[in-house]
């Protein structure tokens, strides 16, 4: 029978195991500065709020409301914006998956 080792020293089948445990990387700026800003919200009222403020765009827009002129009539502006918060979300999911992760 081969003499045994001692516990605290790693065999040769475990050596690739043992490995200092690796630090967490620290916030990146960028989550630093949007995290406080996000705290108090919600998904639900970036929803509601966008339907609510795409809502009266769309019906200001189509002449629904006699007093306000169209200021996007062929919603070319409303596109752009809705692209732009659709990069944002994005950001903001890929933020918190890397939170999580």
């Amino acid at each position: 029978m081969p003499p045994s080792r001692p516990v605290s020293e790693p065999t040769p089948s475990t050596r690739g195991i043992l490995r200092p445990a690796r630090k967490q990387p620290s916030a990146s700026p960028v989550m630093s500065m949007a995290a406080p800003r996000l705290r108090g919200y919600s998904w639900m009222t970036l929803i509601s709020s966008n339907i609510v403020v795409l809502g009266i765009w769309v019906l200001i827009n189509i002449g629904m409301f006699p007093a306000v002129p169209a200021f996007d009539p062929t919603f070319v502006v409303l596109a752009m914006v809705v692209s732009v918060e659709a990069i944002a979300v994005a950001t903001l999911v890929t933020i918190g998956q890397a939170r999580l992760s």
